[in-house]
């Protein structure tokens, strides 16, 4: 990979269900598609943070030429004046409730004049943090009540967030209950033999875009409608797969449809099964990636809290979403996992305070 060169790589699946999205992306890279690429309107974290910098950097500033600026970058262009105001009030140390009174002011605002000015530390503080990567981190497991620390692994902080003292986990092959969650770590007890939630580590990887599921799940429906012989045929010719990857991958979606059903562009699958605990889990299958299944997850999950009283452990991934119930005998109908568009937003919003976006 040098300037001037042509570009070449090799694609490695990692287990026989990745060939579909392999074959995909290269029938994408072949026909020169290159996904959507979306800038964040308005947002206001990252414009408290460039304000800061930009007052330090001019020792003095007025407010008008500071929002002049501000606009003149595209995620900004349309920000309302109201807004710009409150992230300048927020800064000054103007908060909005009492919750906020732990926090130092960064800058001092002349409303008198309309201007701007930077307070001590700053400078420090706009070069230490320079970047809008969030810092997450691992919390470690330790052994409540031992005089010295015993760990018993690490949880992700986004599930530490999501937990709340009392409850039950499980980590390696037991069995954990939460007696206290601090600033860096979860002090837990054994809980044998008792049923809890699946522990999970996202990561900041975005998600597979909903355009690129949609390539996924066609192909699947293409390949499906062929023989045997048409479908591998057609995925050495046109996505690149050599005879053996090309006839294990229609083996694999014949063996999907023959036990249940494979999802596509056009079908979203439910399937129903226990786990090893015996408790029941709810799986929607569907190739549009995570950027829809966490919201389409919040969703069923303030349907599930507010209508039935219940709180279910969800997984969300690119290839679907899963909910495990604990002390439920039945889980809701299938037509409950599917809410009503006209509703996701409404539910979201509902549910949005509670969940790792406010951690």
């Amino acid at each position: 990979h040098q300037v001037g060169a042509v570009s070449r790589g090799r694609i490695f699946p990692k287990y026989r269900g990745d060939l579909l999205a392999c074959a995909a992306v290269v029938q994408h890279l072949r026909e020169g598609k290159v996904e959507a690429t979306f800038y964040p309107r308005n947002p206001l974290d990252v414009l408290a943070q460039q304000l800061v910098a930009l007052v330090v950097e001019r020792g003095e500033i007025r407010v008008d030429e500071a929002y002049a600026l501000t606009r003149r970058a595209a995620p900004f262009a349309e920000l309302p004046r109201r807004s710009f105001e409150g992230v300048l009030d927020m800064l000054s140390g103007r908060y909005p409730s009492e919750r906020f009174g732990e926090l130092r002011a960064r800058l001092t605002y002349d409303r008198i004049e309309g201007v701007l000015r930077p307070r001590k530390g700053a400078r420090l503080l706009a070069v230490a943090n320079a970047g809008t990567i969030p810092d997450r981190g691992l919390y470690g497991v330790f052994l409540a009540g031992q005089e010295k620390p015993i760990r018993v692994g690490e949880l992700d902080e986004e599930m530490v967030f999501e937990s709340r003292e009392g409850e039950i986990f499980l980590l390696g092959a037991s069995s954990w209950r939460i007696e206290e969650i601090t600033h860096d770590r979860v002090l837990v007890s054994p809980a044998p033999g008792e049923p809890g939630k699946m522990p999970f580590w996202r990561g900041d990887r975005p998600g597979r875009p909903v355009d690129f599921g949609r390539a996924i799940g066609e192909l699947a429906r293409t390949l499906l409608k062929r023989s045997d012989d048409e479908a591998v045929a057609e995925l050495v010719e046109r996505h690149g797969l050599d005879a053996r990857a090309a006839d294990n991958l229609v083996r694999y979606l014949r063996d999907q449809e023959n036990v249940s059903a494979v999802p596509t562009d056009r079908r979203i699958v439910i399937e129903r099964f226990l786990d090893e605990l015996g408790d029941p889990v709810v799986a929607v299958l569907t190739p549009f990636g995570t950027p829809v299944h966490a919201p389409w997850a919040t969703a069923v999950q303030a349907r599930l809290s507010r209508e039935r009283g219940i709180e279910a452990d969800v997984l969300h991934a690119d290839d679907g979403i899963v909910f495990r119930f604990v002390d439920v005998d039945e889980p809701p109908e299938d037509a409950f996992f599917l809410p009503d568009p006209d509703e996701v937003e409404r539910l979201v919003t509902e549910r949005l305070s509670s969940t790792s976006l406010f951690a």
